[in-house]
């Protein structure tokens, strides 16, 4: 995916940006090193033998993100070690074999999978402030409106199955709404300042009034009471957040002796 970013004057270029890949994360499963990031508009999830990209998004998860999820919780025995830590206080005693044989009332796998997903969904995450340049109330026709945001993960505390899990969630994608119409700039990017900048808009005619929006969509993973390995969550969260409106000015400009 490229973004064109158009000349703006006071020094600003013409610039061809090439949108980089997101932030990545790495979990390890029995020492294996796993990752997780987001390409351009498509995502891979979790597992190093999981390269393919796949279409997720915030609203839909494939199933194949779903089973290769199911097979990082199996090869982890996730839901055994949610037990241990039940039974035991949240210490994990993985040795003990015979905690994880099935029991009556087990999730399966996949349901295990989706409730993860369900949680991830409703915590309560930071949306990231939105920066734009140039600063102030009121920006000017025809000229790079500069925006960028902050790509820092986010830990939060929650419970499964009324065990404690600590949830790591990382930003990989940006949906930038610039209020005047135009289609969304969709990105992995999290954009910079003047004048390294990566990520900008050009308002086409004076308004009143704008006002910028971001949606970023969030990657998640979790952890077993502050132990054991990093395991990915199917599907992703969103956040919106929302600048100050501008007011977008015309300015005309003559030639005086």
């Amino acid at each position: 995916m490229r973004t064109t970013l158009r000349a703006a004057g006071a020094g600003l270029l013409l610039l061809l940006i090439t949108a980089v890949t997101g932030p990545a994360a790495a979990l390890s499963i029995d020492g294996e090193t796993i990752e997780s990031g987001a390409a351009d508009e498509e995502f891979t999830v979790g597992l190093t033998d999981f390269s393919m990209r796949i279409p997720d998004s915030d609203l839909t998860t494939s199933v194949a993100t779903q089973n290769a999820v199911a097979a990082a919780y199996e090869e982890a025995e996730f839901q055994c070690s949610l037990r241990q830590a039940a039974n035991e206080e949240g210490e994990l005693l993985n040795e003990e074999t015979e905690l994880c044989e099935e029991e009556e009332g087990d999730l399966s796998t996949a349901e295990l999978v989706a409730l993860v997903s369900s949680e991830f969904r409703t915590l309560p995450l930071t949306a990231p402030a939105i920066t734009y340049q140039p600063e102030g109330d009121w920006a000017l026709v025809n000229m790079d409106f500069i925006v960028y945001t902050d790509a820092d993960q986010q830990l939060l505390s929650t419970t499964i199955l009324g065990v404690p899990v600590t949830v790591r969630a990382t930003p990989v994608h940006y949906s930038w709404d610039f209020g005047d119409g135009s289609a969304p700039l969709s990105t992995t990017d999290a954009g910079r300042p003047y004048p390294d900048h990566t990520l900008a808009h050009v308002y086409t005619s004076a308004a009143e009034s704008v006002q910028v929006s971001l949606t970023t969509s969030w990657q998640g993973e979790l952890q077993i009471n502050g132990a054991g390995p990093w395991l990915p969550i199917a599907g992703f969260a969103t956040t919106t957040s929302s600048a100050p409106a501008v007011e977008i000015v015309a300015m005309d400009v003559n030639l005086v002796p």
